[in-house]
């Protein structure tokens, strides 16, 4: 079969498109250290500098003001730096919690010394993980148990966090906490910056049904850090929490949809000269639900570079990112047929799918974002 043309390219003007070959001459004569199944210290060391390189030519921050180190370029610039990424098998999401999601909220209500954080996130000289999960506080934040003692100028911090993506290689971490015990679920929560050598903090990677440990358990045991580390404001971090969170839901769709383009025509490709047509009926179906998600990626991506707390397009885009890439798992597995069954552990289609389960759950379950969707875009009653 001939496969058919993701739609949305027209949308990209003569300016973005020059953008888009500059960057994919740059790639090619730079590419990436290959990722293994699981991201250790030595191979996070060898993506850094490679990030680092980026940014020295202008390509490691599109999307930040100028004023942070950032291209300031548009936002259109930015999609298609992801989807050359994606080409090239490049994983746009190693980085993600310090570029996309950490520091637009420094940027944004960050103190002068919290700022001095951002040239290093740039260039990945900081790695940087999100301290929120919790064992009994999952998508439901606002019921977590870590503690944050204030006294004086230190705030001691108890507690565990969990699913905590890249925790084991992270410099710093972003940790959201209870500081005012009298608070009920969103007041007297705080945001405060950790450093993840400190005393008091164990990690322990959580291996997955595919081999793989990329999440964490992380324990915190009296864990002193200063007051002049809260974000924002001390026990009013709710507000900075929606900015972040945002973030996050936007940067998983767009991250997302560029590399499931290029998975299903990847698989369109093997399918070619298959002539089931069950499968190939799903593959279009599959194909068809991963142009929307493209198309509505390119026509929400503002708030990419300005989140603005709406959980509302971030949640479709979450959610049809979760999806898909479930869908396209299972449908990668199925094409082998009873062959299947005969695959080893380590073969690409079978450690896909056994980590998709993740994707619905990662930055908020798929029943959140559901119910995100109901109450602010469709307008229906709780």
């Amino acid at each position: 079969m001939t496969l058919p043309v993701f739609p949305g390219d027209e949308l990209f003007d003569a300016e973005e498109n020059a953008f888009r070959l500059e960057f994919r001459e740059w790639l090619a004569h730079n590419p990436a250290p290959e990722r293994p199944r699981t991201v250790d210290r030595a191979w996070m060391d060898l993506y850094c500098d490679w990030q680092a390189s980026m940014a020295e030519a202008g390509y490691g921050a599109l999307h930040w003001p100028p004023q942070y180190g950032g291209a300031g370029r548009p936002i259109g610039h930015q999609l298609a730096q992801i989807e050359e990424l994606a080409k090239t098998g490049t994983d746009a999401k190693v980085l993600m919690s310090g570029l996309y999601l950490i520091a637009p909220v420094l940027m944004a209500v960050g103190t002068p010394e919290q700022k001095e954080h951002l040239p290093k996130i740039l260039t990945g000289r900081e790695r940087w993980a999100l301290l929120l999960s919790e064992p009994s506080a999952g998508s439901d934040l606002f019921s977590l148990r870590t503690k944050g003692v204030v006294d004086g100028d230190i705030i001691r911090l108890t507690g565990q966090k969990i699913w905590t993506s890249y925790g084991h290689v992270a410099h710093h971490s972003m940790a959201l906490i209870r500081t005012d015990p009298d608070g009920a679920r969103s007041r007297g929560l705080s945001l405060v910056i950790v450093d993840m050598s400190a005393p008091g903090i164990t990690i322990r990677p959580i291996r997955q049904m595919n081999g793989a440990a990329e999440f964490n358990e992380v324990f915190l045991d009296d864990v002193p850090v200063r007051r002049a580390d809260v974000v924002g404001e001390l026990h009013k971090g709710a507000a900075s929490l929606f900015l972040l969170l945002s973030a996050e839901r936007t940067g998983l769709g767009l991250a997302g949809y560029a590399n499931l383009v290029q998975k299903v025509e990847e698989l369109g490709a093997e399918l070619a000269s298959n002539r089931d047509p069950h499968l190939r009926r799903r593959w279009v179906d599959l194909w068809t639900r991963v142009a929307a998600q493209r198309l509505n990626a390119l026509r929400g991506a503002a708030n990419l570079s300005k989140p603005d707390g709406s959980f509302a397009p971030a949640s479709l885009a979450k959610l049809q990112n979760a999806t898909n890439a479930q869908a396209l798992a299972e449908l990668a597995l199925h094409a082998r047929g009873s062959g299947a069954l005969e695959l080893e552990a380590n073969d690409q289609a079978v450690t896909t799918f056994l980590r998709s389960p993740a994707d619905s759950i990662g930055g908020g379950t798929s029943e959140i974002q559901k119910n995100a969707i109901a109450e602010h875009i469709l307008g229906l009653p709780r």
